[in-house]
């Protein structure tokens, strides 16, 4: 095992769509055999750079919204930190009204669902319960944010009506639902509702007055708490990714914000150079020497590769091949997903700047296996390096 492998490995302040936990061990395992300072151009989750040791670190990404994030985080931003933990107590406080209403609320889809209940006496029963307790949903906005409060409580009435609606359908078709899905499911329409209404914060900060440091805090409870942790943006640059439902409801902060208090962490972060810049401009910045590792991790070669609302094209796939073959003096190593355009972007063997060969390897979800034939279509990942690995 390569001694610039933590011990004790540090995790990635975030779920990260595309991130490279899963493809620790293989990575871990074509480490180059000297590592002074380690550079990322395409930070994303930063599961390696979390995971190795080096003198320094220079690490960046072209998401403005994930850089803020990581600069808050190493600067120990009291707005973020005062955000984050408020949003985490409200998030919790979402639990405990289901808990206390669980018997009403239940009863109110129950006689809905089996008892020809019409939606519109639904919809009076929500409204009237909402009413009932509008200081309790008021209180769970955040209080020096410009939000019509009365908008969420009607957002928080109409989602948990479409909610019963769609489990009454769902019953129709499956049958009864036991007591704890009637009980989650309305809790997650309730978290829905707060999610939504954070989503609209997000996507309109300056409309909300979000201070700097409040917004990173939205950004990863948007992140968090989103579908899938998919990452997808409308023709209006809008996140709008839905809620991830019942599995997310017991989900919370408690972790990270111990976490980003951490002695170990910040220690990492304080050897950490962050920039949010095209990676071409970082690496001229920051250029790496011999035995420097640059782990490098692009938005793969897709009719989708949107990448944090900026596109990552068939041209910038040319300019970063050009990159590391041409002009990066230090040890690379490329995951990629294998297309065409990467393996003829990469001609296995061709010579690069650092006077080493173009090697290529494939892995997938059980091994690595070393191949030489750029022909070989059964790879879908290709692990691409400018040095040997003495096989």
């Amino acid at each position: 095992m390569s001694l610039y492998i933590k011990e004790r490995r540090l995790q990635p302040l975030l779920k990260y769509p595309g991130g490279k936990e899963r493809e620790l061990p293989y990575i871990h395992e074509f480490l180059p055999p000297k590592i002074n300072n380690f550079y990322e151009p395409f930070l994303g989750g930063g599961a390696v750079y979390f995971s190795l040791e080096a003198e320094e670190y220079f690490v960046n990404d072209k998401s403005d919204e994930l850089i803020d994030f990581y600069l808050n985080v190493k600067s120990k931003n009291k707005n973020f930190m005062n955000t984050l933990q408020t949003i985490n107590y409200h998030w919790k406080n979402i639990s405990e009204i289901m808990e206390t209403h669980e018997i009403k609320l239940s009863n109110y889809y129950k006689e809905y669902a089996y008892h020809d209940g019409s939606e519109e006496q639904l919809t009076k029963r929500m409204d009237n319960f909402i009413t009932t307790n509008k200081q309790t949903f008021k209180q769970l906005l955040l209080d020096d944010l410009h939000v019509d409060k009365t908008d969420f409580l009607s957002l928080m009435k109409q989602t948990i009506v479409r909610k019963m609606k769609r489990m009454k359908t769902l019953e129709k078709r499956r049958g009864e639902l036991p007591k704890e899905d009637i009980k989650d499911n309305i809790e997650s329409a309730m978290k829905a509702a707060y999610y939504t209404q954070m989503r609209t914060i997000f996507n309109h900060l300056d409309t909300y007055g979000v201070g700097e440091g409040s917004s990173s805090a939205i950004y990863l409870f948007i992140r968090q708490m989103c579908y899938s942790s998919m990452f997808r943006y409308n023709k209006s640059g809008e996140f709008n990714v839905p809620y991830g439902g019942i599995s997310y409801n017991k989900n919370n902060f408690d972790r990270f914000i111990k976490y980003f208090k951490s002695t170990e962490l910040h220690k990492h972060l304080a050897k950490t150079t962050i920039e949010n810049l095209d990676f071409y401009e970082f690496m001229h910045k920051y250029p790496p020497k011999e035995n420097d590792f640059v782990f490098v991790d692009p938005p793969y070669d897709t009719d989708f590769s949107t990448y944090a609302k900026n596109q990552f094209d068939q041209f910038d796939q040319e300019r970063l091949a050009n990159y590391l073959i041409h002009e990066c003096e230090g040890n690379f190593m490329l995951v990629i997903k294998n297309t065409e355009l990467i393996a003829s972007l990469y001609p296995i063997g061709e010579k690069t700047i650092n006077g080493e060969e173009i090697n290529m390897y494939s892995f997938d979800k059980t091994y690595s296996v070393s191949f030489k034939n750029r022909n070989n279509r059964d790879a879908e990942h290709l692990l691409i390096t400018n040095y040997d690995l003495g096989e």
